[in-house]
């Protein structure tokens, strides 16, 4: 053993022991020193707001690609009713909507697909109703929307108001509206809802259809409806066309427009102005101006909750309006589609 500064080592130099760390020295510019492990339980700096007008999009999961909006948890109507009161009328629509979907009531007037090829499974059924359930469940449907007068709503209405909800032709309830004392335009807001139920029966008993599986559109597989909303699904971020008005669940790419079919990256992207994680976005193309929403979900959000989520991230949709974007009028499908209602045996057979 050599002591320090003592006899040379092998090499023949004079082995040094190391110089312990002294006190530091002060900063010439005066300002105090950096600690050497930061504590633990620090909280990040916040990172600063951006913006970005439309443009390029370089692919999910990108901050410079969407419009972002913190919404804690997954919505409820009772959550949505404490944050904005306002919406009460219309959430308990909705609420009495998700419970007539829930039940298998309308299971029985589930069509016929239509082959296979490249139109939604409805596009050209003849859908046949039980004319009393169709007439309950929308005279309920308008006494909660305050709608209905004295007179109420006949099975005939109600068949009408369900054609109207499945093809999107409003102009044919100015006459209810007019015989209801209505306003058209709330009547129409109206027949979404009101024909929920069977194009919801029509999703379950058609999922498991192997020709839904391998629809590439922007719009509905079932309904012929455009997509109501996207999701970045699970780890791998796949992206999952919604549509609330059947529930609908669909495989489109990501760098492809819904609704022009636009897959040019240059001209697909989106507003990213607030600083929040990438849970709530809005997707751009400037080709047709339109816009989709997207939220980010690690399992497929239940379809009769696709609505209640829809007007939860109404922020979105004011954003991309602001921003000069809009979605496309009307149904990205005619469907083509009759209703009417099913006829009761006779009692006697000889008046058939």
């Amino acid at each position: 053993m050599h002591q320090p500064r003592g006899d040379p080592g092998p090499r023949g130099r004079a082995r040094r022991r190391r110089r312990q760390r002294g006190r530091r020295r002060p900063d010439p510019r005066g300002r105090p020193p950096l600690p050497r492990h930061p504590a633990p339980d620090r909280a990040p700096r916040p990172r600063r707001p951006f913006g970005r007008a439309a443009g390029r999009s370089p692919g999910p999961g990108s901050r410079a690609a969407a419009l972002t909006v913190a919404v804690a948890g997954e919505p409820t109507v009772e959550s949505l009713r404490r944050r904005d009161p306002e919406w009460a009328p219309w959430l308990a629509l909705v609420e009495l909507t998700r419970e007539e979907v829930s039940g298998g009531a309308w299971d029985g007037a589930v069509p016929s697909p239509a082959a296979a090829g490249d139109d939604p499974a409805l596009s050209g059924a003849r859908i046949v109703v039980d004319g009393g359930l169709a007439g309950r469940w929308v005279a309920r449907l308008a006494r909660a929307a305050g709608l209905a007068d004295r007179r109420g709503i006949g099975p005939a209405e109600a068949l009408a108001v369900l054609r109207s909800g499945l093809d999107g032709e409003i102009r044919r309830l100015g006459g209810i509206a007019a015989l209801l004392h209505a306003d058209p335009a709330a009547l129409g807001a109206l027949a979404p809802l009101a024909a929920a139920p069977l194009l919801h029966a029509c999703r379950r008993a058609w999922q498991d259809d192997p020709c839904l599986a391998t629809w590439r559109h922007g719009c509905c597989p079932v309904c012929g409806a455009w997509a109501t909303l996207a999701e970045a699904r699970g780890l791998e971020r796949s992206r999952r066309l919604r549509c609330a008005a059947c529930g609908a669940d669909w495989a489109f790419d990501w760098l492809r427009c819904p609704f022009c079919d636009n897959g040019d990256h240059l001209r697909l992207g989106g507003l990213a102005p607030d600083a929040a994680l990438d849970t709530r976005r809005v997707e751009t193309c400037a080709a047709c101006s339109g816009y989709v929403k997207t939220v980010t979900a690690l399992r497929p959000t239940p379809p009769q909750d696709l609505t209640l989520l829809d007007t939860a991230t109404v922020e979105l949709d004011v954003a991309a309006l602001e921003a000069g974007y809009r979605r496309p009028a009307g149904r990205g499908r005619a469907l083509g589609a009759t209703v009417e209602a099913r006829r009761r045996p006779s009692l006697a057979p000889w008046r058939r």
